[in-house]
């Protein structure tokens, strides 16, 4: 079972981490994107892009409309200290495809 998984933007930072994951593993490395309606937003095609290069196990979401809102209400819940890295909402959805690619679809998102 893969332990690490990464997030890919198809940006240079994380196509560098995970082709260097990809170097180092023994087995396939996952990869997770959020595509988004907003085109200006979207970067998925880059990282679909880069995981087909590094023939990754990728796997996208699309977010869903009012996503950050449903996830803003309930992160307090879930933190033990303040923290405001805005990129925490799409660390927490990441997770949750990990979960559904772990369980198979059957992941369950609390959101």
């Amino acid at each position: 079972m893969c332990r690490s998984v990464f997030l890919l933007s198809g940006g240079v930072d994380s196509s560098a981490v995970t082709a260097l994951a990809v170097q180092a593993a023994s087995e396939t490395v996952k990869t997770f994107s959020i595509s988004f309606a907003e085109s200006s937003f979207d970067e998925s095609s880059y990282a679909r892009a880069v995981a087909k290069f590094l023939n990754t196990d990728h796997h996208e979401e699309r977010s869903v409309p009012n996503l950050a809102a449903n996830l803003v209400g309930e992160i307090g819940s879930w933190m033990d200290e303040p923290n405001s890295d805005p990129s925490l909402v799409a660390d927490l959805f990441v997770v949750s495809l990990h979960a559904q690619a772990r369980d198979g679809g059957a992941g369950r998102r609390r959101w």
